[in-house]
């Protein structure tokens, strides 16, 4: 039994395994393990309305976990918009240049970093199931509806990362 899948991005028709799309927390892993149907056309193939020019390298990474950058300097920052489309954390933070070393002795909040990074994966989840369930759902009131759940969830967020970062319980609290 294989688990071969077709995708055609942007016109171009790439080939590679289930598992490799599911290895990270991301789009793909959401398409595939939610109970929404993925539509295909009628060569099996799952369409993404996306440039194929970096999907190459899209692919070794979730292959290998890591692809080297340093042939692609002119085109980090569109490879960077392309790892945030398919919502691969690891990707995004190899493209971003390292900041220069602070001294942490002074960041009293320890933690607080995973745990932003947490609620940011978790945010940009949840707007890949709304975009999936806006691409299958043709209806403007529905559009309207999970867009409202998206601002909702962002405010959530937000409130949440502002209460780590200020050392409260609650955001609420007085």
């Amino acid at each position: 039994m294989t688990d071969t899948v077709k995708l055609d991005v942007g016109g171009t028709v790439f080939k590679t395994t289930k598992s490799t799309l599911t290895k990270f927390d991301g789009f793909f892993r959401t398409m595939f393990e939610t109970p929404i149907p993925v539509p295909t056309d009628e060569s099996g193939a799952i369409f993404i309305d996306r440039s194929p020019k970096h999907f190459d390298l899209i692919l070794n990474f979730m292959r290998d976990g890591h692809v080297d950058l340093q042939k692609y300097s002119e085109d980090v920052k569109e490879i960077q918009k392309e790892a945030e489309y398919y919502l691969l954390e690891g990707l995004v933070e190899l493209c971003i240049p390292p900041k220069p070393e602070i001294d942490n002795s002074l960041n009293s909040a320890e933690g607080s970093a995973t745990a932003r990074n947490k609620l940011t994966m978790g945010h940009r989840i949840i707007f890949a199931l709304v975009c999936i369930c806006l691409r299958l759902i043709p209806h403007p009131f529905f559009h309207f509806l999970f867009y409202l759940i998206g601002v909702i969830v962002f405010l959530g967020v937000f409130c949440s990362i502002i209460s780590i970062l200020s050392g409260s319980k609650s955001f609420l609290t007085v």
